[in-house]
């Protein structure tokens, strides 16, 4: 009777060390892999991997948060394979600084009304005539070309801002289209038969639509978007180039109201110039030059 009293004392011992123990080791496993994590290429990510950078609700001091709508391939969706270059960017130069990166789309207006407010730190995708009370880094994380578009059956092309008094032009609320075209937009903004505004999600592909069926005689966007769109929809065959607006520097700007922002610019502007440095730059972006 003493022996088996004196075994199940050892048992319970040994089975309580075992599992302390190995409670332990899954702490230290689970950090590791955070930590490996973020020295990952996103490319070569599994999509459990990716949710340890893309946290939806993450809570941490040393996380930082970014919004915008959906604007591939500058940024898409937080849980795709290719979230676009600029999440790309954002994601490994902010991780090899410490932070985790929490990011998801939204309409843009809201985007940019929450990221002013300093609800969220960033806002992806702006031109420094979108928001130019933010905080913006030195270096751009890209380059976009804006342009009109119209139905391939239309003969109006793009010359110079007296050239949109014959036509309807649908516009993005809240968008940034270069400084003479946002003027023209602000000025005319109330007058249906030279503006049309759309706001909430989906807006390219909604504005393609509405041009598609002759709600609009023209659309502007940059030049990428537009071209993703229209070959994600199958739709080469409707569509034209009419003309160049602008060409302008994108973006990751910061809230006015953060303290914390012109930190956040600093490391995007220095982290931009080591993906040169390094290569890294040209292999995130010549993954989405393939698409």
């Amino acid at each position: 009777m003493m022996r088996e009293i004196l075994f199940k004392v050892r048992y319970f011992k040994t089975y309580e060390q075992d599992i302390i123990f190995w409670g332990c080791m899954s702490f230290v496993l689970v950090t590791c892999v955070l930590i490996i994590g973020c020295r990952n290429s996103p490319s070569n990510m599994a999509n459990d991997e990716k949710e340890l950078f893309i946290k939806k609700e993450a809570k941490s001091e040393k996380t930082i948060s970014i919004r915008a709508d959906y604007w591939f391939p500058f940024n898409g969706n937080s849980n795709d394979k290719q979230p676009g270059f600029i999440i790309e960017f954002a994601r490994e130069i902010f991780c090899n600084a410490g932070y985790l990166l929490d990011y998801d789309i939204i309409p843009w207006s809201r985007a940019v009304a929450s990221v002013r407010d300093g609800k969220f730190d960033g806002l992806v995708g702006a031109f420094k005539s979108d928001v130019p009370d933010f905080i913006f880094p030195d270096n751009e994380q890209g380059i976009s070309k804006t342009i009109f578009m119209v139905r391939k059956d239309t003969r109006w092309r793009y010359d110079g801002i007296s050239s949109l008094s014959n036509i309807r032009l649908g516009v993005i609320q809240d968008y940034g289209y270069g400084k003479i075209i946002d003027e023209y937009v602000e000025r005319n903004k109330n007058d249906a038969t030279l503006i049309d505004t759309i706001s909430g999600r989906n807006v390219v592909k909604r504005n393609l639509e509405r041009l598609m069926r002759g709600r609009i005689d023209a659309i502007i966007d940059v030049e990428p978007v537009l071209e993703h769109t229209i070959k994600e929809q199958r739709w080469a065959d409707r569509f034209i180039k009419a003309g160049t607006a602008s060409e302008d520097k994108v973006y990751i700007a910061f809230s006015p109201n953060n303290p914390k922002s012109k930190i956040f610019a600093k490391i995007l502007s220095d982290g931009m110039l080591q993906l040169r440095v390094s290569g890294r730059y040209k292999t995130i972006l010549s993954q989405y030059e393939k698409d």
